[in-house]
């Protein structure tokens, strides 16, 4: 997820979670997992307050060598 800089700090990112977390509730996923680019802390910030929590697992992003790491929530 992407949010434009002029857009950031409103709150768009925590409604987009929001809506990605109740549609995938209706379509009876279990657990949603992403991946956040380290040291984007607001990004990390916003998944946790929705209760994304980091799971161990971290990538080296091929194209450009960037250090991402999973977070995931599971869905009640």
């Amino acid at each position: 997820m992407w949010v434009d800089a002029k857009k950031r700090g409103g709150g768009i990112a925590g409604q987009l979670i929001d809506e990605v977390v109740a549609w995938s509730r209706l379509q009876n996923c279990k657990t949603l997992r992403l991946q956040v680019t380290k040291g984007n802390t607001s990004a990390e910030r916003a998944y946790e307050k929705r209760g994304f929590r980091r799971t161990g697992v971290t990538e080296i992003r091929e194209r450009d060598q960037v250090v991402e790491f999973e977070m995931e929530l599971f869905l009640d």
